[in-house]
Formats: C-alpha cells, structure tokens, sequence
C-alpha cells in the first residue's frame, strides 16, 4: 500500500491537472482529501485551496486561504507573490518580494524577478542592484550580464547629465563585454555591446580602445549572424543598420 506521503503527492497531481483541465470537481475532491489528511493548517493544503479559491472566486479569496495558515514558509509567501502579480500592481509585488527575501535572501530567482520589476517602473538603479545580486550567486550568468547592461542603457537614456552618461555607458560596456567573454557568440551580448560603444563614442570619439572594441564586436555580430536564424538574429540585424 502506498505511504501517506506518496498518497498525498499523488493527490497533489491529480489537483493539478484538474486545475488545468477546468475540472473543479474533481480539484475540490482532491484539495478535500488532503485538507483531511493533513489538516487546514498545512502550508501544502493552504496552496493548494488557494489556487483552488483563485479559480473560483477570484484573487482576493485566494489570499485569504492563505491567510488562514498560522505560520509562514517560503512556498507561501511565493504563491502569495504569484497571486500579487496577477494583479498587475508592481508596488505591492515589490513589497511581497522584499517579504520573500527576507526568508530565502539569496535566492537567484526572486531577486532577478524584483530588479525586472524595478526595471519596468523605470527605477533603474535598484534594477540593477538586484541583478548584481543575482551575479553573486550565478557569477558565470551570461545572460544576466547582459541584462544588466540593457538595464544601465535605459537609465543612461534617462539621464540629461553628461558626465553620468558616460559612466553609465562604460558600466553597460563592461558587462556587455563580460556576457561575450563568457559566451563568444551570444547574440543579445553583442549587439548590447555594439550598441554601448556606438553611443560612448559620440561622447569620447577619441577613445581608440573603444573604438577598435566597436568595429571588433560588429566584425563578430557579422559572424554570428552568417551562421545563425532566428528572432534573436533578425534583432540583430537591425542593430547593424
């Protein structure tokens, strides 16, 4: 016969293709069953009635099973910040983010959640620590290299000092460049590489480093784009014209 534990996780799966099957009887069953075995208060049947309640009555009602749970853990307070997204209020997804942190503060994921976040209500700065702090964790992280570059762009556009902007754009150029150090052929890499020494030359057209860095990243782009297809290359493309 199987375990109760085994018995609840076949439970647990039999609640989530109900769920995306639309089957709510069948997912009211099985939240039921398990709300039986392993009381109301159990952070896994909580979840799950929450999902169940979202389905059925809406986000509001899917919080307050969550708040029913007496003690708090980290699935929770993830479906809490899932529920909160759904929303669509970045303030408060910033809170319940925060909140999570403070309970698995070196989690790679919600921080690179949070500095998107940030980034979409144009508060670049704190964008930018939060990808930091994903590089802490992931520090061989092409890809969030290279976001953080594109995240240093948009606030370098945001700026009217000149001197900033210079800053701006050779701290984009860094991690441009260390995107492509890690990963040669990495396309998004280039092309923000590209991008942030076009622009750093119209401020230091003398910079011969610069310069040779610019035509050796277009001369790659090139590459790249003969051997490739794809989204990413039709992007690329445009960046060169």
């Amino acid at each position: 016969s199987l375990s109760e534990d085994d018995a609840c996780s076949l439970l647990e799966l039999y609640f989530y293709n109900a769920i995306h099957s639309d089957s709510l009887n069948e997912a009211k069953y099985a939240v039921d069953r398990l709300t039986d075995t392993l009381t109301s208060d159990s952070a896994r049947v909580a979840i799950l009635r929450s999902i169940y309640a979202e389905q059925t009555q809406g986000t509001r009602a899917a919080a307050d099973e969550l708040r029913k749970c007496t003690f708090t853990t980290p699935e929770l307070l993830k479906r809490h910040v899932a529920i909160i997204k759904s929303t669509g209020d970045k303030s408060a997804l910033i809170d319940s983010l925060i909140e999570l942190l403070d309970t698995i503060p070196a989690d790679p994921e919600v921080w690179s959640e949070l500095g998107e976040t940030y980034y979409q209500l144009g508060l670049y700065q704190q964008s930018v620590y939060c990808f930091e702090e994903v590089l802490l964790s992931q520090p061989l992280a092409y890809n969030i290299y290279a976001r953080t570059g594109e995240v240093l762009l948009s606030y370098m556009r945001s700026s009217t000092n000149t001197k900033q902007k210079e800053t701006l754009l050779t701290d984009a150029m860094k991690r441009f460049a260390r995107a492509v150090e890690l990963s040669d052929d990495y396309i998004r890499g280039l092309c923000g590489l590209l991008i942030a020494t076009k622009e750093l030359l119209l401020i230091k057209s003398t910079s011969k480093m610069v310069s040779k860095l610019h035509d050796h990243t277009k001369l790659n782009i090139e590459r790249v784009i003969a051997d490739s297809e794809g989204p990413d290359i039709e992007a690329a493309k445009l960046v060169l014209a």
